[in-house]
């Protein structure tokens, strides 16, 4: 049975240490015993087990996780492990923003910004 946002929003661990809902196709929300709740999507790939972490509920609503799920499925129909992707972007975005951010553009913009309480006006 297809989860609903109703079904997600009462659902509880019950004490129990994790509680899976299931979607369907592999998709499922993990709730842990204080409540949190986890969207992952376990699927093989080359023979091997694998989860993709999501997101977590309700930060992703079930439609976005639904949405992801079938992103990931288009990415294992190429022939491409999501759970690689997603770490190769991870990587590839931190790679960036050390490049974007030097040390001389952090003083540059820190010089911008003092450069008025220094000016001395008696001097000039």
């Amino acid at each position: 049975m297809k989860l609903t946002d109703k079904a997600i929003k009462h659902a509880d661990s019950n004490g129990k240490k994790r509680l899976k809902l299931f979607d369907g196709g592999g998709l499922h929300l993990l709730i842990t015993d204080k409540g949190a709740k986890y969207w992952r999507y376990r699927y093989r790939f080359n023979g091997e087990d694998c989860t993709l972490s999501i997101g977590t509920y309700p930060a992703i609503s079930l439609k976005e996780a639904r949405q992801k799920h079938r992103d990931a499925q288009t990415l294992l129909n190429q022939g491409i492990n999501p759970h690689q992707q997603k770490k190769a972007l991870k990587i590839e975005n931190r790679r960036q923003i050390r490049q974007s951010v030097t040390f001389e553009h952090i003083a540059q913009e820190w010089y911008q910004r003092r450069k008025p309480i220094y000016s001395n006006a008696k001097a000039a």
